[in-house]
């Protein structure tokens, strides 16, 4: 489900790596809904947190604030709408 994902230092704030990823999602006969982001870091992290939400409608999603220090992170996301809660996507990696 996510195809892409880059970092930007120093976007919103100085010293801080902001996270953009992309994704693609088939919700043909699916209510709107949200998705749900978590995320690890390579050797700091030994499970993954949830990190926010976006509309199921939007394609992209921005970690804002995700770091201070260079990481490589993984990201996995999931539908979620009234009583369906989907299955975790791939984990994807990003070089931060």
């Amino acid at each position: 489900m996510i195809t892409d994902g880059y970092s930007e230092w120093d976007r919103t704030l100085a010293g801080w790596a902001d996270v953009i990823l992309s994704f693609t999602f088939d919700g043909t006969g699916l209510p709107d809904a949200v998705f749900e982001i978590w995320w690890r870091r390579e050797a700091l992290d030994s499970v993954f947190s949830f990190v926010g939400t976006t509309s199921s409608s939007v394609r992209l999603y921005y970690h804002v604030n995700a770091t201070q220090t260079p990481v490589f992170a993984f990201y996995k996301m999931r539908y979620v709408s009234d009583g369906i809660i989907g299955p975790f996507s791939e984990e994807f990696g990003v070089d931060v």
